[in-house]
């Protein structure tokens, strides 16, 4: 999948999200920084009677200043979501 075409297909997807849940793995706080490690847990249709469940690995990284987030940076590896997409799509097609 080239890199434009991933692009159309999450904006295509992104809109088709009917449910998304997030499970914390864990926090870290150290003076004005805070890490999140969570699990993203996301369902959208993917066409008629297709129902995609995805789980993808996330790390957000906040600067807090005074009270106030700063900077908020996320790292994720959509390498996951492809895997996860291709496999059920390919399900879907064998049905």
């Amino acid at each position: 999948m080239t890199k434009p075409m991933f692009f159309e297909s999450f904006k295509k997807n992104y809109a088709a999200i009917i449910e998304m849940k997030q499970e914390s793995v864990r926090t870290i706080f150290s003076s004005d920084t805070r890490i999140f490690e969570i699990i993203i847990k996301w369902k959208f249709n993917a066409g008629p009677e297709k129902v995609i469940a995805i789980e993808m690995p996330l790390i957000a990284v906040l600067t807090v200043k005074e009270g106030l987030v700063i900077e908020h940076r996320d790292y994720e590896d959509y390498n996951y979501f492809i895997k996860q997409y291709k496999s059920q799509m390919k399900k879907q097609l064998l049905l």
